[in-house]
């Protein structure tokens, strides 16, 4: 035992003899430095060996880690003339994948063990619209990089006097279409949406008023009625139900000229929702979503008289996002969250629907920036430009910007929210956000594309130099 213990010992003292290592840092241009560590064995070529980094003054531009001069694991590589982030995993010194972000959207690569591409998967990528005039109006086309297809077209219709005309066709990025019928800009006729399976989702009818009339229908995918719901003159009447995948009633509506004067909630049990229910008018109707895996509830609606009457609450996790204030069915104003206001006590887990029930179905996809939220911050932080009065004075603060996303992925109704700062800070964060037009992805719901609003806080923040 002593013997091996020995042998051992004078092994290791060798080996350490016989390898020298040396910390490198040296400059790869004016502006860039690089750093390693090299290890020199006796009758072997020098090599990297432990973490790299290639950086300037205030970014890295690579970094990632050698083993005996072979790149492994992950490596993280900055461009800043094209804003494109690559990550690359490595394996036995070739790429075995790769990550590309850039304001064109982000990509992953698969690559063989020879190194070679062998296939592309788009997970964002950049509107690219093409507008083509024709003897009727001008024929618009938006292609979409997504998954394994490259110039898909996602949106095509037709532009009369700046105003959509006929029939448009919308692709969704999950797979849903939407098929909508417009006259001088306003939806006309049959709209119908389907599932990624081919399945009608939602139908419709606007009259030549543009008003909903008829039967309006929401289908599950597999072709089950989910929900069904008679217009007349663009308000909803008779009865309404919406059901379970099982076929049990999830509620019942009764509507008396566009007005609410009953709902009744029930479980999959038959039992009754006393605290979402609506009796002769008036009562409170619960909407929900789904918030780390739970059911929760979303929205709080007073009804009265049949009509919206009091503060509408909208839930985001569990606190109040927003307060809005309706009066016989009209929107009054947004009002200031209190303090106090907290998301109601949990409801009994019997009354809410069960997470394979409808919510999976109905719920709203948000519009969302073609490279995500961090390609966002990216494209506003590499975009927006400080006000020179604001930085000659020192003026300081944080803009909020309100804007739409419209259903072809542009920028609409742009204002600033809040106490105006003044010297430039409010057109310019205007001025920023709507260079992000084009860029979106629209928000859908039941397939159809739709109009969503958002709210982005821009901070402004003048730093000194001595």
């Amino acid at each position: 035992m002593k013997i091996q213990l020995i042998v051992g010992l004078l092994v290791v003292c060798f080996s350490a003899r016989a390898q020298k290592t040396k910390n490198v840092t040296k400059s790869v241009n004016k502006y860039t430095k690089e750093s390693y560590t090299v290890v020199k064995e006796k009758g072997k070529p020098a090599y990297k060996d432990g973490m790299y980094k290639r950086y300037t003054s205030y970014l890295t531009l690579e970094e990632g880690l050698y083993k005996q001069g072979i790149k492994v694991g992950k490596w993280v590589e900055v461009n800043i003339k094209s804003s494109t982030t690559t990550e690359s995993f490595y394996k036995r010194g070739k790429v075995d994948s790769a990550y590309v972000s850039s304001p064109e959207g982000i990509v992953g690569k698969k690559y063989n063990i020879k190194g070679k591409l062998v296939s592309t998967y788009w997970y964002t990528g950049k509107r690219k619209v093409i507008k083509t005039k024709t003897p009727d109006g001008i024929l618009y086309s938006a292609l979409e990089n997504h998954g394994y297809v490259l110039n898909e077209k996602v949106v095509t219709g037709l532009i009369v006097d700046d105003k959509k005309e006929g029939e448009w066709i919308f692709k969704n990025a999950d797979g849903t279409k939407a098929v909508i019928n417009f006259a001088k800009g306003k939806m006309k006729g049959k709209q119908t949406s389907y599932h990624s399976n081919g399945n009608v989702s939602k139908q419709m009818f606007y009259n030549d008023s543009f008003q909903l009339d008829g039967n309006l229908v929401v289908y599950y995918a597999n072709g089950d009625t989910l929900k069904s719901i008679n217009y007349a003159g663009g308000k909803p009447v008779g009865r309404s139900v919406a059901k379970y995948r099982s076929g049990q009633v999830f509620y019942e509506a009764l509507y008396d000229e566009g007005r609410l004067s009953n709902y009744i909630e029930y479980n999959l049990s038959g039992k009754v929702n006393s605290k979402s229910q609506v009796i002769k008018g008036a009562g409170e109707v619960f909407e929900y979503y789904f918030h780390k895996d739970k059911l929760s509830v979303s929205q709080k609606s007073p009804v009265a008289d049949g009509l919206l009457n009091g503060d509408v609450i909208y839930f985001s996790a569990d606190t109040v996002s927003s307060i809005q204030e309706y009066k016989n069915g009209n929107f009054v104003r947004f009002k200031k969250k209190k303090i106090e206001s907290k998301k109601p006590k949990k409801i009994e887990r019997e009354y809410l629907v069960p997470s394979t029930a409808i919510l999976d179905t109905i719920q709203m996809i948000k519009a969302a920036y073609s490279s995500g939220e961090i390609g966002l911050q990216r494209h506003l932080a590499q975009n927006i430009r400080y006000p020179i009065p604001a930085m000659e004075n020192d003026v300081q603060g944080k803009i909020f910007v309100s804007f739409v996303i419209d259903r072809l992925g542009n920028v609409t109704d742009v204002k600033t929210l809040g106490d105006e700062i003044g010297f430039g800070l409010e057109e310019e964060s205007m001025r920023v956000i709507r260079t992000t037009s084009g860029q979106w992805r629209n928000a859908c719901q039941y397939g159809f594309p739709v109009k969503m609003r958002f709210k982005i806080p821009l901070k402004y923040q003048a730093t000194t130099t001595t």
